[in-house]
């Protein structure tokens, strides 16, 4: 059964994920993080290309920024995925991943994930002009990625399972402190 959580930010979880995300210069608030359950057919697909990989393959967990046509900030459960089929990130938590979606360059078609946020972070953003600076980038795990132009890439969809969306927003202007930008 597929599930989104909002973790509290007491949550180990929470506290290990936002350990390693950082945006400079980029001045932002984490608005929340979710922890993403994605249907059996998905994590049993990736599963098996764990299981019966010729060797074991390395596990990395990446990041990956993607577009969004919804409102985010109001993403806690799946009835509020919208239906636009250019919001990437209701397309990747429906239906996980997809090479089709993904452009080609002079490298081929692949998927691309990052190892840093700040990479990724160039990724997203919204597909409407009126978002008061929301963002979201996912937090996946993929397996058989191949090094390439400081990102790493996959040629299979199935080597990639989403663990978790930080959904965060970025200020245009530096605040002091954290308690400025929450008044």
């Amino acid at each position: 059964m597929r599930t989104i959580t909002p973790l509290p930010i007491t949550d180990e979880e929470y506290r290990n994920i936002i350990s390693n995300f950082n945006i400079s210069p980029t001045f932002y608030t984490i608005h929340s993080i979710l922890k993403i359950e994605m249907d059996w057919s998905f994590t049993n697909r990736f599963d098996s290309f764990m299981m019966w990989a010729w060797e074991k393959p390395n596990l990395l967990r990446l990041f990956h920024g993607t577009k969004h046509a919804c409102d985010i900030w109001n993403l806690d459960d799946w009835s509020k995925l919208c239906n636009n089929s250019e919001c990437g990130v209701c397309g990747i938590l429906k239906f996980g991943p997809l090479l089709s979606k993904a452009q080609p360059n002079l490298a081929g078609t692949y998927l691309w994930y990052s190892p840093t946020v700040s990479m990724a972070h160039e990724y997203t953003g919204p597909l409407k002009l009126n978002d008061d600076g929301f963002r979201a980038m996912f937090v996946m795990d993929v397996i058989h990625g191949k090094p390439y132009s400081n990102s790493i890439v996959i040629e299979a969809q199935e080597n990639a399972l989403p663990r978790y969306l930080i959904i965060y927003k970025v200020y245009r202007e530096k605040f002091e402190n954290q308690e400025d930008i929450l008044s």
